[in-house]
């Protein structure tokens, strides 16, 4: 087995999210998400997806909602629900997509 340092060696980029992926098979898909302050477009995913914000701040738009989150909150967002992720600060994400 082998353990994953998800706080330590962060990488982040003036450009875009970093995105990294820590576990994947053909029923779930787990990522590390570092962002410094990007906008991300409107999405609409295929999966559920559960999301841990493990540093910094963000806040993640719906089309009738505002969730402010901050360090330790967590989030179940339901497939086919249209969001983006906004007012992020360094931001260390742990995402879950259930395939």
């Amino acid at each position: 087995m082998e353990i994953f340092k998800l706080l330590k060696n962060l990488t982040f980029s003036q450009e875009e999210e970093v995105d990294q992926v820590i576990y994947e098979d053909e029923a779930l898909r787990i990522l590390r998400t570092m962002s410094l302050n990007q906008i991300t477009d409107f999405m609409v995913q295929d999966q559920d997806e559960f999301v841990v914000l493990m540093k910094g701040k963000a806040s993640i738009e719906t089309s009738n909602d505002l969730v402010k989150m901050e360090e330790g909150d967590f989030l179940f967002i339901k497939k086919g629900v249209r969001h983006r992720v906004l007012d992020q600060d360094r931001a260390v994400w742990f995402c879950g997509f259930i395939k």
